[in-house]
């Protein structure tokens, strides 16, 4: 058994990562940084000109980053999605379908396309992360058996 708990749910504050030190929180949220994304698309040079931060506080951030945050590259945009790397599988509190708080889908014939449970935009399954409204996303594919 591997030992990964697939129940674990992603994390998307920065309070949520393990190891972090409830000053750099606080520093962090003081300079109105909450989400790690927002923490992850801050160069070094921002994060010196943060408020109360230290070079020592920059090499903790990066090496909790580093050890906890896995980014994926959304090719379609060139945004970045990040994902907790403890949270290879997320959570299926957020599934998608058709039924689900009456969500439209759109289908394509290479790739299914879908609406965003928030903002109603357009999204695939590929997607760990609304690139419109940033409300992460999980879905469970269910496989129709044909009977003839």
């Amino acid at each position: 058994f591997s030992g990964i708990n697939s129940s674990e749910e992603e994390i998307t504050r920065i309070g949520e990562l393990p190891e972090i030190p409830d000053r750099l929180v606080s520093l962090l949220n003081e300079n109105g940084i909450e989400l790690i994304e927002e923490l992850i698309n801050l160069s070094t040079e921002e994060l010196k000109a943060l408020t109360g931060i230290t070079s020592a506080d920059i090499e903790h951030i990066q090496k909790i980053i580093e050890n906890n945050v896995e980014i994926i590259e959304n090719l379609e945009d060139g945004k970045l999605d990040e994902e907790s790397s403890e949270d290879e599988e997320s959570s299926e509190n957020e599934e998608l379908s058709e039924n689900d708080e009456g969500k439209s889908q759109i289908e394509d014939d290479e790739t299914d396309i879908i609406a965003c449970p928030e903002c109603e935009k357009p999204i695939t399954i590929e997607m760990s992360a609304c690139p419109h409204c940033g409300v992460g996303l999980s879905f469970e594919i269910e496989e129709v058996e044909e009977q003839e």
